[in-house]
C-alpha cells in the first residue's frame, strides 16, 4: 500500500486504498475508480487492437502481453485511443521513473490503462497495483542483515532494480530486462528527459521519509514494518534519488533536453 503514497507525493493520480482486516488477514482495500458507468480498458487490450501487418514490431503487434519496450512505445503512437487521449505518453514515462524509484518490477501491460464512458471523454485511469514495490516479499530478518552494507545496498538500489519491460537481445529471443536507471542514463528521448525532470522536482526526500514514518509498526496484532525495514526503505529511496534520478536529470540538462 505504501507504494501508492509515493505516486501521490510526486503529484501523479492514484486510486484510494485503505489498510484493513478480512478473513484473519491484513488486506489492502482498494476503492473502485470505475464510477458512473465508466469502464477500465487496460493497455494490453488496446495494444491487442493492432494488426499483425504493422511493421517494426519485435513481437506480434496484436499480442497485448508482449512487453518489449520498443513495441510498447510504438503502440502509444499507433493505437488511436492512446495517441489521442491526453497525457498517455507522459503517464507512461512518469510511471517508468517512479517505478524505478520505488523498485516496482511489475508495471506490465495489464495494470495501467484508460477509463472509458461514464459521460466523460477517454481519460487516464489513476495509477494502481504497486504491490510488488519496495521489496514487499523480503523478510525483516534479511532486511536487517543487509542494512548498512554498502555493497548490498547498492545492489538493492540498482543491481536488482529491473523493469518488467524488455529490450531486444540478438542472443535471446525473449530479450533482456530493462534496467531503468541504466536506461535513463543512456536515453536521448525528450519524453524520458521530461519525466526525469518532473521526478527530480516533485520528489522531496523529507516528505518521502515522512511517508515511511506514517506506516505503523504493527496493526491488528501483526508486524507491518520493523525498524530495520523502515530505515532500509529510507536509505534505498535516498540512494535511488540522489544517485539515480538526480544524475540522470543533470545529464539531460547537459544535453539541453531539459
Amino acid at each position: 500500500m505504501v507504494g501508492f503514497a509515493y505516486f501521490v507525493a510526486a503529484g501523479i493520480p492514484v486510486h484510494d486504498t485503505m489498510l484493513g482486516w478480512h478473513g484473519g488477514k491484513i488486506v489492502c482495500a482498494c476503492k473502485d475508480f470505475c464510477v458512473n458507468g465508466s469502464q477500465l480498458v487496460e493497455f494490453n487490450r488496446l495494444k491487442n487492437t493492432l494488426s499483425d501487418d504493422q511493421e517494426d514490431f519485435v513481437g506480434s503487434p496484436s499480442d497485448g502481453e508482449v512487453i518489449f519496450l520498443q513495441d510498447v512505445l510504438s503502440s502509444l503512437f499507433l493505437v488511436d485511443l492512446l495517441r489521442t487521449t491526453a497525457g498517455v505518453t507522459e503517464r507512461f514515462w512518469d510511471m517508468f521513473v517512479m517505478d524505478a524509484f520505488i523498485k516496482n518490477p511489475d508495471r506490465n501491460n495489464g495494470n495501467w490503462g484508460l477509463l472509458l464512458g461514464g459521460g466523460e471523454p477517454p481519460r487516464l485511469a489513476p495509477v494502481y497495483d504497486n504491490g510488488s514495490s519496495l521489496f514487499s516479499k523480503r523478510s525483516a530478518s534479511l532486511t536487517e542483515r543487509r542494512l548498512g552494507n554498502e555493497k548490498e545496498e547498492a545492489e538493492d538500489a540498482f543491481g536488482t532494480n529491473v523493469s518488467c519491460y524488455r529490450l531486444v537481445d540478438d542472443g535471446d529471443s525473449r530479450g533482456r530486462s530493462v534496467k531503468p536507471f541504466e536506461y535513463l542514463m543512456n536515453s536521448m528521448s525528450p519524453d524520458v528527459a521530461a519525466a526525469v525532470a518532473r521526478a527530480e522536482q516533485r520528489i522531496q526526500l523529507d516528505a518521502v521519509y515522512a511517508l515511511v514514518d506514517e506506516i505503523p509498526e504493527e496493526a491488528y496484532g501483526r508486524i507491518l514494518m520493523s525498524p530495520a525495514q523502515r530505515e532500509s526503505h529510507k536509505r534505498l529511496l535516498r540512494i535511488r534519488y540522489e544517485e539515480g534520478i538526480v544524475p540522470a536529470a543533470e545529464r539531460f540538462r547537459t544535453l539541453g533536453l531539459i
